[in-house]
């Protein structure tokens, strides 16, 4: 038997990761999914959002997604990134020892403000992110 040193630190991170993936998954989430949409996704990309004075930009981490599996979307003051991250094992399935990162379905909304000049919104990929920005509407 190997004794293991107790590491507090290591075990606090733990719990604040578990913590943090329960909001992630269910508060956040259902203010602006349908219990069908959450259903349907399994994960969600992580995002930065940020804005200045001309525009709001959302930044979503989209690694290994290929710019035709995912649909950015404006419906009803509600943008949308909707899509597929397909496992695609490099070796023999048998051979892996951990698969953490998500795939499937993937879905995150956003409300978009009153002040957001919905015709102008642009989206761009590159390197594995989308990058959208909503500019604002002159005052």
């Amino acid at each position: 038997m190997t004794i293991v040193k107790w590491d507090p630190y290591k075990t606090m991170k733990q719990v604040q990761d578990s913590i943090d993936s329960l909001f992630k998954t269910s508060i956040v989430k259902s203010r602006l999914n349908t219990e069908e949409e959450l259903a349907a996704s399994e994960w969600a990309p992580d995002v930065d959002i940020f804005e200045d004075d001309e525009k709001i930009v959302i930044k979503a981490d989209l690694p290994e997604v290929d710019e035709k599996d995912f649909n950015v979307m404006f419906d009803n003051s509600i943008l949308i990134i909707k899509g597929t991250r397909e496992f695609k094992p490099e070796t023999s399935i048998e051979n892996y020892r951990r698969i953490e990162r998500p795939y499937g379905t993937f879905l995150r909304k956003f409300a978009v403000p009153s002040n957001v000049d919905t015709n102008a919104i642009k989206a761009e990929f590159s390197e594995g992110i989308v990058r959208i920005s909503l500019p604002k509407t002159k005052k």
